[in-house]
Formats: structure tokens, C-alpha cells, sequence
């Protein structure tokens, strides 16, 4: 891939990006798209609607190159 993935195994970028939960499964599942200069450019929150975060997330993606 053209871009970099990361894991959070301890919990420490979800804190930063307010990704906790209060209750059930520890995270929300949220896709942040981050510029080179290290800014925020676009976030998708579908949890229960995978299909839709994905074709977001590629449209979004697709528009910057």
C-alpha cells in the first residue's frame, strides 16, 4: 500500500483521538486519513456499515492523489 497502517495494542492512539469507548469493545472503529504534514484531513465512523466506511475511505483517498 501507498500508506502507512498502524496498530495500537496498548491504547495510547485511541486515547489521543478519542476513539474509547465507555462500555463493550474497548475502541470504536474509526479511519482517520492524515495528511504528510501530519493533519487531520478526513474521518469515517461507520462501525456496523464496513461496506460504506471502505467506499468512503477509497473516494477519499482516490480524490488526494
Amino acid at each position: 500500500m501507498p500508506f502507512r497502517l498502524i496498530s495500537d495494542p496498548n491504547g495510547e492512539i485511541a486515547r489521543t483521538y478519542d476513539a474509547r469507548r465507555r462500555s463493550g469493545p474497548k475502541t470504536r472503529r474509526i479511519t482517520y486519513i492524515i495528511d504528510s504534514a501530519g493533519m487531520i484531513v478526513d474521518v469515517f465512523q461507520h462501525e456496523l456499515r464496513i461496506r460504506k466506511n471502505v467506499e468512503r475511505t477509497l473516494a477519499s483517498l482516490k480524490s488526494r492523489t
